[in-house]
């Protein structure tokens, strides 16, 4: 995880072998902290240096490793889940979409689409619009990548 967040919030306890990085560390109010929950007992911390280095302290601090686990479980708290497409599912259009996906490869309007099918425009656009859910895309050039890709099996 990682956020712009005071090392105050991380480390309360005066032993902590972070206060030994210097005056970086505590001199400015909000640092570009890098923080990782290994378990329940140890935390990682990844801490900006200068513009050239980078130092990671593994601490077994308690109040370390709980504000840690604290931060991360409010952020996982209060973000929202992401639903993958499992990769593996085939896709499968129908008959009707695999036309028009057709005819669009060749460049043609929702309205010549929808002349050559006779059917109307609105039942194209509807069609497209469930092409780009399907395909998981925001335009018919990436429809169109997305569908090339799909014949050739990648």
């Amino acid at each position: 995880m990682r956020g712009s967040i005071s090392p105050d919030l991380l480390c309360t306890a005066s032993a902590c072998p972070c206060n030994g990085i210097g005056e970086y560390y505590g001199d400015q109010a909000h640092i570009h902290l890098g923080v990782f929950a290994i378990d329940r007992r140890l935390a990682l911390v990844r801490v900006p240096l200068n513009a050239a280095g980078v130092s990671y302290i593994v601490t077994a601090d308690r109040v370390v490793v709980q504000n840690v686990v604290t931060l991360i479980d409010r952020i996982v708290a209060s973000s929202m889940p992401v639903q993958l497409r499992d990769r593996r599912r085939p896709l499968k259009p129908t008959l009707r979409q695999l036309r028009i996906l057709h005819l669009m490869t060749y460049g043609m309007t929702d309205e010549k689409i929808a002349s050559e099918l006779k059917i109307t425009s609105r039942t194209i656009r509807s069609a497209v619009a469930d092409l780009y859910t399907m395909f998981e895309v925001q335009s018919r050039f990436e429809l169109g990548i997305a569908y090339q890709r799909w014949v050739n099996g990648h």
